[in-house]
């Protein structure tokens, strides 16, 4: 369903509060939405006729409103009124990322939810990642908040500078934790590794989907690495992968790390654990 004002086509419809509605949402200018940005999100892929792993989206939901006191009415983002709302925005049979953003728009002591959707064609690439070297190491990069402004502007930069399509931020040790919208991941000598949860960095749910993967996998282990992941382990791997619940997961071609480059001719991959990941994912 498109949506018109005074004859002017605004976008498609929105789920406010459970309720198709206009995409015009009334803002308060004194909430700390408008204000502050205050606000947290998830972003669902929508494939094969059902939301991927929305239980999941759901519960990490449910943790931040209890780690941040917020009080929400979750009978507004219920499946079966997400699948309604795409049939109804004509979206049913599409491929899609639907956004679900809770935030106080209107009051700042009323948290709403708001859902969007869009159509999406999953990144075929191998990508090309730069390294950033300001500390990144803030509890608050353990959720998914609205304010994404440090993630966005160092992504555009380093886009800006050498052509990649990722930028890695680090801990205090100069190890790295994520991307700015992935998890990253390397294999070598038949172990997965990945960033131990008791860093600061967002944990996502396909990182947890893909461990979950590779412990059912004949002759893949997972390691946790408590401190990061470091620059001569990163140059060292065999395969190094990224993911999110969006593209799931790629492989990496190249990363920048200051004045070096590392490479991964995808020739030269010995297990090519990311065919073996997106085969077992897709089951």
């Amino acid at each position: 369903m498109e949506s018109y004002q005074n004859g002017k086509y605004t976008g498609r419809a929105i789920l406010h509060r459970g309720v198709i509605s206009s995409p015009l949402i009334a803002t308060d200018s004194r909430s700390p939405f408008f204000n502050y940005g205050k606000g947290f999100f998830e972003t669902i892929l929508y494939e094969d006729g059902r939301l991927q792993y929305f239980k999941e989206h759901l519960e990490r939901m449910k943790k931040t409103c209890r780690n941040f006191e917020i009080h929400l009415d979750y009978s507004q983002v219920e499946e079966k009124k997400i699948y309604a709302y795409l049939k109804e925005i004509g979206l049913i049979n599409h491929c899609c990322r639907v956004k679900i953003l809770y935030a106080p728009i209107e009051e700042g002591n009323r948290w709403d939810t708001v859902v969007s959707a869009a159509p999406y064609t999953r990144t075929i690439k191998d990508f090309v990642l730069s390294k950033h070297d300001e500390v990144y190491d803030s509890k608050l990069n353990r959720y998914k908040s609205l304010n994404y402004s440090y993630n966005l502007y160092w992504k555009d930069h380093y886009h800006k500078i050498d052509q990649s399509d990722e930028v890695l931020f680090c801990n205090k040790e100069g190890n790295i934790l994520e991307g700015s919208y992935t998890n990253i991941l390397f294999e070598k000598d038949s172990t997965l590794y990945y960033v131990d949860k008791c860093n600061n960095y967002l944990q996502g749910i396909m990182q947890d989907k893909v461990l979950e993967a590779v412990s059912k996998l004949d002759g893949l282990k997972i390691n946790a690495l408590a401190k990061g992941i470091s620059a001569k382990s990163l140059q060292e791997a065999d395969e190094v992968l990224i993911c999110n619940s969006l593209m799931q997961v790629q492989n990496v071609r190249k990363i920048i790390y200051g004045d070096e480059i590392f490479r991964w001719p995808l020739t030269t991959l010995k297990n090519n654990v990311a065919s073996k990941l997106k085969t077992a994912l897709a089951v």
